[in-house]
């Protein structure tokens, strides 16, 4: 799932446990009703809601903020890409041979030569 759209479904959530777990606290007809259902104290189960709320609007903000982060990175790499490839175009001459780099030294190869004369290792 998208970081941005999980990241604002979790925020909403937790906002929603939060605002029923301070209600079930607070409200006192709501709280003898909840009492009358579950087994333990309904403040307790307020306090809970609240805990999760929290965390989940925490882990919300951060899944957020990851996500703009990862668009935006991906925007600039593709900005920087098409400036790259205008520059390969303009400044570089359409016959120029591609020149090997050794795998181990890093020394330029020239031509088809299967081994490297600076280290005289194999590119094979």
């Amino acid at each position: 799932m998208n970081p941005i759209r999980s990241g604002t479904l979790l925020f909403i959530l937790g906002l929603i446990c939060c605002q029923f777990g301070l209600l079930v606290i607070l409200h006192e007809p709501l709280s003898s009703f909840i009492s009358s259902i579950v087994p333990f104290h309904p403040e307790f189960l307020g306090f809970i809601l609240q805990i999760f709320g929290t965390a989940s609007i925490t882990y919300g903000i951060i899944n957020l903020i990851s996500g703009v982060m990862a668009e935006m990175s991906k925007e600039q790499t593709r900005q920087i890409s098409d400036i790259l490839q205008k520059i390969r175009e303009t400044y570089l001459p359409q016959n120029m041979q591609k020149v090997a780099i050794c795998k181990f030294c890093g020394a330029p190869i020239e031509g088809e030569s299967i081994f490297c004369k600076v280290c005289g290792r194999s590119q094979k």
